[in-house]
């Protein structure tokens, strides 16, 4: 795949915007900075998540980043970031979020004041469009209707929908006392105490962190350990098997600005479950976990580890204990509601018009299946 000119601007709409395209984020780091620190952003398009991403993950994949920049003309203020990459999928050439499977939400990061109506952004995503290198396909997938408290410009395009697959997080009070009183349901609340008094007859429960960049790494490799086996059987997708992806998630725990953390569960000296998240902005957003085999998988270890990581949240302070995408019944067990999530695609020449064709069509017999949106309508958000 040829490589695209490291900067590249548009003119379409000089009055308002000027948007670059450049391959090396270093090109426009003191714009990511500002945005990341100033406004929204999801943690999944944070410089701490997606320069490993970039440096390990594109590289191996053979993944060209496409970082997108629109700034006001007037000011030079950066406005919105999309990152996004190129590769080639079959015969067609994509152009996507930064992601390959990692990142659980994309989205741009944008101004804390960036709040273009629909007309407006449609304008400036047509400037997008004609700045992009060339390729077939624009595909945005599992995009938030909130980034932040900010409503993400992206779901109201109109190539996008609401996808069957949701995000499912607990708003958590200050008190653990109140989360399980007032959260948990009667029956989930006296499942889990039944389940933590059977566990405990093991032997005494601890939930704690990695102290240091080596016992996290440690952990992260029995983390793999655990999921092996269990994901051959299922004939799942094991994304902690591919090598690529175990260099970025080692990296991601030790970086200095490391976003991510290992929890381990012990049962009377015995280490049964292994957790990996990522904390930022308050919110603790819950990635992968291990469990031990032989006479702990029947002993519920995953819903007592996940219960303890929730308490532990509380006590740090946190105000959200996400467990990100997925619609797996047991998130709902813990109190944890729907967040819904967009996607869509545009062909960006003739080669993708049948790709995206089918896709519309699939999304548009899903939406009669799927129940009313969780949040208000879009031009209504909060």
């Amino acid at each position: 795949m040829a490589r695209f000119a490291a900067f590249r601007e548009t003119g379409a709409h000089r009055a308002t915007s000027r948007i670059r395209v450049v391959a090396n984020p270093a090109d426009i780091a003191d714009e990511w900075r500002l945005l990341e620190e100033t406004g929204h952003a999801t943690v999944f398009q944070t410089r701490a998540w997606l320069e490993p991403w970039c440096e390990i993950v594109a590289r191996e994949n053979r993944v060209e980043p496409v970082f997108v920049l629109a700034s006001d003309r007037a000011s030079g203020a950066p406005q919105m970031l999309l990152p996004f990459c190129r590769r080639r999928e079959g015969s067609l050439v994509s152009i996507e979020f930064a992601d390959l499977g990692a990142s659980d939400y994309n989205a741009p990061l944008i101004a804390a004041d960036f709040r273009p109506t629909q007309t407006e952004f449609a304008t400036l995503w047509a400037g997008v469009r004609a700045a992009l290198p060339a390729a077939d396909i624009l595909r945005i997938d599992k995009s938030p209707a909130m980034i932040g408290e900010a409503p993400n410009p992206l779901a109201r395009l109109s190539f996008m929908s609401r996808l069957a697959l949701g995000a499912w997080s607990v708003t958590l009070p200050a008190d653990r006392e109140v989360y399980v009183r007032e959260t948990l349901c009667a029956r989930h609340r006296k499942e889990l105490a039944r389940k933590r008094r059977r566990l405990g007859a093991s032997g005494a429960l601890r939930l704690s962190r990695a102290r240091n960049s080596t016992e996290a790494v440690a952990m992260l490799r029995l983390l793999a350990d655990m999921r092996r086996e269990r994901y051959i059987a299922l004939d799942r997708h094991d994304i902690l098997a591919d090598n690529a992806f175990r260099a970025f998630y080692d990296n991601l725990l030790t970086r200095a600005d490391a976003i991510a953390e290992a929890w381990a569960l012990d049962v009377a000296g015995d280490r049964v479950a292994i957790l990996f998240g990522l904390r930022h902005a308050g919110v603790f957003h819950f990635l992968l976990s291990g469990f031990a085999d032989g006479e702990w998988a029947a002993k519920s270890v995953g819903g007592i580890a996940a219960d303890m990581m929730i308490a532990q949240a509380i006590e740090d302070g946190l105000q959200t204990f996400d467990f990100t995408i997925g619609n797996a019944p047991y998130k709902r067990h813990f109190g944890a509601k729907r967040r819904d999530l967009f996607g869509g695609a545009q062909a960006l020449s003739y080669r993708a018009l049948p790709q995206v064709a089918e896709r519309r069509i699939r999304g548009s017999l899903r939406a009669l299946l799927l129940p009313p949106p969780a949040s208000p309508a879009l031009d209504q958000w909060k």
